[in-house]
């Protein structure tokens, strides 16, 4: 089973450098629901990560297509706007999804 993000190009580059392989950066809701969308078509990707600013956009579309699924889960997380104590859960997320702590500055 493998984890795959989709995020704004900050949050990707993170993950991305903490070593997430499956890293989709978006800049739009609609981009953020073509690429769940086919994400969701690979019965390998078992947990979809999502910061709540785009999921909000596509609120309406996770109830839709993905709420009654078991798998993949999606899991959403702040993004970077969000105060420094979301910094703290984005890299305890980061530790158990990948097994590697982030330093952030």
């Amino acid at each position: 089973m493998r984890v795959a993000l989709v995020a704004d190009f900050d949050t990707a580059i993170g993950f991305k450098l903490a070593g997430l392989k499956e890293v989709y950066a978006v800049t739009d809701g609609r981009q953020a629901e073509e690429v769940i969308n086919k994400l969701t078509k690979n019965a390998e990707i078992g947990i979809i990560i999502i910061t709540e600013s785009l999921a909000n956009q596509i609120r309406q579309y996770i109830k839709e297509k993905l709420y009654e699924r078991l798998i993949p889960i999606i899991v959403e997380i702040p993004d970077k706007k969000w105060a420094p104590t979301a910094m703290e859960f984005i890299k305890d997320i980061v530790k158990r999804t990948i097994g590697i702590e982030l330093l952030i500055g």
